[in-house]
């Protein structure tokens, strides 16, 4: 951000954007983290272990940064939508296209299809008319030199 800042003229503004939350990635990791703990834990270093699939941003550490950096006049703003898949099968894909399949990887081909059975089955209390809902927060960022 230091770089940034130092390439910007005066009064010149930077942004970033980050999801904020992301309900069916939240839901994904509590399903696959219920079924199979043993792949979803980590050493946290201190000893214990702790469950964190994706790495989850927010905007008072990157307002810290921005700060940090000589950044001022910082303000955040966020949005919320929800978003459809038509289907079960189209989720499914974009779960593993979103970097699941490497969990799914380490669960085995023959837990794999059993596993998603269950996925399935629970999906269906977000299903609506038009699809499966979720929603997802995305928060922006701007600071100024």
């Amino acid at each position: 951000m230091q770089e940034i800042y130092r390439g910007l003229r005066a009064g010149g503004r930077a942004g970033l954007s980050s999801w904020e939350k992301q309900a069916d990635l939240d839901w994904m990791q509590e399903i696959l983290t219920r079924h199979f703990p043993s792949i979803v834990t980590r050493e946290n270093g201190e000893g214990t272990e702790q469950s964190m699939v994706y790495s989850k941003e927010n905007p008072a550490g990157l307002e810290q940064i921005l700060t940090s950096a000589g950044f001022r006049n910082i303000k955040v703003y966020n949005e919320t939508a929800e978003f459809v898949s038509p289907d079960e099968e189209t989720w499914w894909r974009q779960m593993q296209s979103v970097g699941w399949w490497r969990y799914f990887e380490k669960i085995g081909v023959d837990e794999l299809g059993s596993f998603k059975k269950i996925v399935i089955h629970a999906l269906q209390a977000q299903k609506q008319l038009d699809g499966i809902h979720f929603s997802k927060s995305v928060f922006f960022i701007f600071g100024e030199k």
